[in-house]
């Protein structure tokens, strides 16, 4: 099974993934992006690469969990083809957080994250619809 926790910056995806899922398997995209420093926008989509092959892999060895922001359908939708077409069947999750504002905020600035850079991402944002084709989608403090 693999399970994507997704949101903003600050939204409480890895104290999640801490609390909840402590015993399974995290690839972290962020962790991916610090190993490659500067990203250009090629850094980018080999961070993306590596880290979504790195979980082709994992999920052979049991439950796998993608710690990720995917604000866009179409993102999470890739996410979603690549596993299918390259042979994974088993199910996949999605555990989307979103959290208020003022949370977000609060977050932010314990740390150091401006409420610029979090609007940014909330500009974009674009909440997970059942037609996405995971198993199970869960959307958590609406």
């Amino acid at each position: 099974m693999i399970t994507f926790v997704c949101g903003v910056p600050c939204s409480g995806k890895t104290a999640f993934i801490e609390k909840n899922l402590p015993n399974q398997k995290v690839l972290d995209i962020f962790k991916y992006q610090e190993k490659k420093g500067f990203l250009t926008l090629q850094a980018m989509l080999e961070c993306q690469s590596d880290a979504m092959h790195d979980l082709l892999e994992a999920s052979k060895h049991g439950d796998v969990v993608m710690e990720h922001t995917l604000l866009k359908k179409y993102r999470r939708c890739e996410q979603i083809s690549f596993l299918r077409k390259n042979g994974y069947d088993g199910e996949i999750h999605l555990i989307f957080l979103n959290p208020p504002l003022n949370e977000l905020i609060k977050r932010g600035k314990e740390r150091g994250v401006s409420e610029d850079f979090i609007q940014s991402h909330l500009n974009v944002l674009e909440l997970p619809t059942d037609d996405e084709e995971f198993t199970s989608i869960k959307i958590i403090g609406e």
